[in-house]
């Protein structure tokens, strides 16, 4: 359901994949942190781990994905004359549709672990951190609550400056505005990995991943003026978002270069790699179909409250399942261990979607709730006799007649 009444299904595919890519991630990093003897992974020895340990960059797509959705009512408005975007509403809508999946989450991963932790559970000044968007701030490191909020925290300042950074949009010459993004995503990626100390403060704000949500605004541009959405689909499209996506994991983990310079290097890898993909899911020939297939754009519609619930639901469920029998291969394990703790922790995650987000989606939840609690209104005519109206019985008589009545 989204405010525009359009929809594209290979936005939730991409989606799709990045949730599936931190799901599987997280299981790695919970088993790693129950037994590092048998978990730890195995780098170099498995086929399957540089793409396992990869698999914390999907919150970069969504990064990416938060910059093209949103800034695609803003670039339409500028560059094909759409409506003109109420800021008003947009930031309303910001707070109907996030807020109330946010804090129910919060406050049930809080309880949680107040129930389940033995030692060192979260403590009131890390809820209400965590829930106005302050923790990374406040305590310099992910929410205690739920670790993966630091990236939503970092989401809420790209919201509140997405009004300004539109206003690129506003540059009527194409390759000018397309070659400015260019130029501040290449400059927010220099800043970030050489100005910027990794676990510091800053890193766990937008000035670290600023290149990535500008980076979706730049596909909003190629979107709204049809770049990407008009004209033949191509094989190579598929072919290089396959050779990339391939790729990168493997290069990301191969220390081609220490510090400042690999930090830079990950970017410079990543950034182009999701370009390829978002390029291949409405250019490419199968990629395209491939993420418009039913459950995966289902799955990735939802993903807002899977990102929010899997890991305190991974946290539990693997406190059965890290039990089962291990055949001693890391990457058969972990795929017994992912398919294992899928169905029980995605089925939590589909009736909170259903009961708490999916309506929240309906832009107009909150007139729509405010009506059903004043109940039905009287017809007119009643409602005159309820306020005790003095009708007039001549008050429909022609004059002469009303002067012979009076």
């Amino acid at each position: 359901m989204t405010s525009s009444g359009k929809y594209s299904p290979e936005i939730d595919g991409l989606r799709f994949l990045a949730i599936m890519s931190v799901f599987v991630f997280h299981v790695a990093e919970n088993l790693a942190h129950r037994d590092p003897a048998h978990w730890s992974i195995p780098l170099g020895e498995s086929a399957l781990a540089p793409y396992v340990v990869s698999g914390d960059k999907g919150v970069h797509l969504f990064f990416v994905i938060s910059g093209l959705v949103l800034g695609l009512p803003f670039a339409a408005h500028a560059l094909r004359g759409g409506s003109p975007v109420s800021l008003r509403s947009y930031f309303a809508r910001r707070v109907t549709r996030l807020e109330p999946p946010y804090v129910v989450a919060m406050l049930g991963c809080y309880l949680v672990l107040r129930a389940l932790a033995a030692t060192d559970p979260p403590q009131p000044g890390n809820l209400l951190a965590s829930l106005f968007y302050g923790h990374g701030l406040v305590y310099g490191e992910p929410s205690l609550v739920n670790n993966v909020a630091w990236s939503l925290e970092v989401e809420i300042q790209f919201y509140l400056l997405v009004p300004v950074l539109t206003m690129l949009y506003r540059i009527r010459r194409a390759a000018l505005r397309r070659g400015v993004f260019i130029a501040l995503v290449l400059g927010a990626q220099t800043v970030s990995a050489l100005l910027i100390e990794p676990g510091s403060r800053p890193s766990l704000t937008i000035l670290y991943y600023a290149q990535f949500f500008l980076l979706g605004l730049f596909c909003a541009d190629l979107h709204v003026s049809g770049v990407t959405t008009q004209g033949r689909r191509t094989p190579v499209a598929d072919a290089t978002a396959v050779v990339l996506g391939g790729l990168t994991p493997w290069l990301l983990t191969a220390d081609l270069a220490g510090g400042r310079a690999g930090e830079f290097l990950e970017g410079m890898l990543l950034l182009p790699t999701i370009m390829a993909l978002y390029w291949a899911a409405f250019r490419g020939v199968y990629l395209s179909r491939l993420l418009s297939i039913e459950p995966l754009p289902v799955i990735g519609g939802m993903c807002y409250t899977i990102y929010l619930l899997h890991n305190i639901g991974q946290r539990i469920v693997l406190t059965g399942t890290a039990k089962l029998p291990r055949t001693g291969a890391w990457d058969v394990d972990l795929i017994v261990q992912v398919a294992a703790v899928a169905v029980p922790v995605l089925i939590p995650c589909v009736i909170f979607f259903v009961l708490i987000e999916r309506p929240c989606m309906n832009p107009h939840w909150v007139s729509d709730l405010l009506a059903r609690l004043r109940g039905p209104r009287l017809p007119v005519d009643a409602a005159d006799l309820h306020a005790d109206a003095r009708v007039d019985p001549a008050r429909d008589v022609p004059a002469p007649e009303r002067r012979q009545l009076r």
